[in-house]
C-alpha cells in the first residue's frame, strides 16, 4: 500500500496505474466485488427499514439485491470490453486483460459510495415511501454522481496508461459505453442497476443507474432490476 502511495505522488495517477500488470487482473475483479457487494447490501437494508415493506415481499427484495450485484459485474465486464475495442480502433495498442485489471481499480469510488449508501440506510430510521430529505450523504450520492464521475475519470487514466492514447482519445474510449447505455435508455432499453433511491447505484445515473424515489419499488427505471411492489388492501 506504502509502495502504491509513493508511486502516486511521483509518477501521479497514470504511472499507478502504468505499475498494474494483468497479474493484478484478481485484484481489480476483488475491488469490484466489493462494490457489488455493498451495493446489495444498501438494497437489502433498505427494503428491511421500508414503511411499506411487506413481508410477503421478501423473495422479491433478494432477487432484486441478487440482479444489483450481477449488474455491476456485467457492467464492468461489458464496458470493459466496450472501452478495449474502442481503444484499438483509435489505435491503441494494449492488454485487455491488464486493463480488466485496471478498470476494476477504476472502481474504488464506487466502492466509497458503496459504504456511503450502507452508512445511509443505517443512520436512517426508516426509509419512506417518498424519499425526501434525505440529508447531506443522501444529496452526494443522488444528486452530483461525483462517484460516477470519479470511476469515469480513473476509466480514462486507466485507458490512457494501457493504451498509450491521448486524454482525448481515452475520454472518447471511456464515453462510448455512456452513450451506449444513454441510448439505449432513451429507446426504452435502459438498463436499470437495480437498488433504490438509497442504493450504491446512485452515483451511476448517466449508466442507466436508480432513480430518487422507491414507491414504486426497488427499481431504476430500466427493464432490467425486477424490485418489488408491496401489494396493496
Amino acid at each position: 500500500m506504502s509502495n502504491a502511495v509513493e508511486t502516486m505522488k511521483s509518477k501521479g495517477l497514470k504511472g499507478w496505474f502504468e505499475n498494474l500488470t494483468s497479474k493484478d487482473l484478481m485484484k481489480g475483479f476483488a475491488v469490484v466485488l466489493l462494490a457489488a457487494v455493498l451495493s446489495a447490501t444498501a438494497v437489502i437494508l433498505e427494503a428491511g427499514k421500508s414503511t411499506f415493506t411487506s413481508s410477503t415481499a421478501g423473495t422479491s427484495i433478494y432477487i432484486t439485491a441478487a440482479i444489483s450485484f450481477g449488474t455491476y459485474l456485467v457492467l464492468w465486464l461489458v464496458s470493459s470490453l466496450i472501452i478495449h475495442a474502442s481503444a484499438r480502433v483509435l489505435k491503441g495498442k494494449g492488454s485487455l486483460r491488464r486493463f480488466l485489471a485496471m478498470n476494476g481499480f477504476a472502481y474504488i469510488p464506487l466502492v466509497i459510495q458503496g459504504l456511503l449508501s450502507v452508512l445511509d440506510v443505517v443512520m436512517s430510521p426508516t426509509i419512506p415511501q417518498s424519499a425526501t430529505g434525505l440529508g447531506i450523504v443522501g444529496v452526494l450520492l443522488g444528486e452530483f454522481n461525483v462517484f460516477n464521475s470519479a470511476t469515469l475519470i480513473l476509466s480514462a487514466v486507466a485507458a490512457m496508461a494501457n493504451y498509450g492514447l491521448s486524454r482525448k482519445k481515452a475520454a472518447v474510449a471511456v464515453l462510448i459505453p455512456v452513450a451506449i447505455s444513454l441510448a439505449l435508455t432513451f429507446t426504452g432499453f435502459g438498463i436499470s442497476l437495480g437498488g433504490g433511491s438509497r442504493s450504491a447505484f446512485r452515483g451511476l445515473g448517466i449508466l442507466g443507474g436508480g432513480g430518487r424515489t422507491i414507491g414504486g419499488g426497488f427499481t431504476g427505471g430500466g427493464f432490467v432490476g425486477g424490485g418489488f411492489t408491496p401489494p396493496t388492501g
